[in-house]
């Protein structure tokens, strides 16, 4: 007989999944909104650390001080992943959205995270499988079309230049983390990520924005989408994330890399009024089908629990 709690956890598994497409899709909106009148690298810095502040509350109780720190011979090591994702990765982005980079267009240049993680490992290891391979050459495909047609002439070279380095930082950090053999406590790693990133931004903001500080203004745009980054982005997409993995694959719950652009175009058009030019139309499914063709190129050679391992979350 089925078990009636795995039978409820696969009728969940739908609503799992749709809440985490909303939930990622929609952080590119939630920057737009929130760097038009906050800057950039201080609103993300404090996304992070009251994401990070809000984690440890819940985390701290049940594991204790003692196992959310890092160890003495891992600082350097954590310090650096969380430089990687969180500081690079998500500064990159979020101050390229500032420079007039389109919530739909930096969706799709953050979706070739995984083309990027591929190259890596085409070069350190393990090898990509012959999908992976094909999906790589047609996300780069998608990409060059994207940033050489619609990208240069919309926003320029600097803000696809600032996007593409925060998708490649996030590729790296998240490659050397899996080579490393990835976290026993996802939670905890986040958490330790989350405030030693937020603090990286943070520390970058107060050396370079602060004389824009003074024109801040704390607009219900810009407020709400501050705290939907740091509520529904960085905690409730984390734990609906973990919560797949649990009742499916790291597969199933990886297609949030090629659903994001999509749910970032929708309210790109819903909510702004921004429609995609038509060359970014014909780009992009060359960017999500590549993408995709690199998520499950691989996934028939881990076993879920293992790859689960390695994971990170997007901007």
């Amino acid at each position: 007989m089925t078990d009636p709690q795995e039978s409820q956890g696969h009728r969940l598994l739908p609503w799992l999944l749709a809440t985490l497409y909303l939930c990622w899709g929609s952080s590119f909106l939630a920057i737009e909104l929130m760097v038009r009148d906050i800057p950039p690298l201080l609103g993300a810095g404090i996304r992070f650390t009251s994401a990070g502040v809000i984690l440890g509350i819940a985390l701290i109780p049940r594991r204790g001080w003692r196992a959310v720190l890092p160890r003495r011979q891992d600082i350097v090591a954590v310090t650096g992943l969380s430089i990687l994702l969180i500081t690079i990765g998500n500064g990159g982005v979020v101050v390229a959205q500032d420079q007039g980079l389109p919530s739909w267009l930096a969706s799709l240049l953050v979706a070739t995270i995984p083309v990027w993680v591929a190259l890596l490992r085409l070069g350190w290891g393990p090898r990509p499988s012959h999908l992976t391979l094909w999906g790589t050459g047609i996300g780069l495909m998608g990409t060059v079309l994207l940033v050489s047609t619609s990208g240069l002439r919309i926003t320029g070279l600097i803000p696809l230049i600032l996007a593409l380095s925060g998708a490649l930082g996030w590729a790296i950090g998240a490659f050397v983390s899996t080579r490393r053999g990835g976290a026993s406590d996802p939670f905890v790693t986040t958490f330790r990520q989350l405030i030693i990133g937020g603090a990286g931004l943070l520390i970058l903001a107060s050396i370079l924005e602060t004389e824009s500080w003074s024109g801040i203004r704390w607009t219900a745009s810009a407020v709400g989408g501050l705290i939907w980054l740091t509520v529904m982005s960085s905690l409730i997409a984390l734990v609906v994330f973990y919560r797949i993995t649990a009742l499916s694959t790291i597969s199933t719950a990886s297609t949030y890399a090629f659903t994001n652009p999509v749910v970032a175009m929708f309210l790109s058009i819903v909510v702004l009024g921004v429609w995609p030019d038509p060359l970014s139309i014909l780009a992009a499914p060359l960017v999500i089908i590549g993408v995709a063709m690199v998520v499950y190129g691989d996934s028939a050679r881990f076993k879920s629990r293992r790859e689960s391992r390695g994971f990170h979350a997007p901007p």
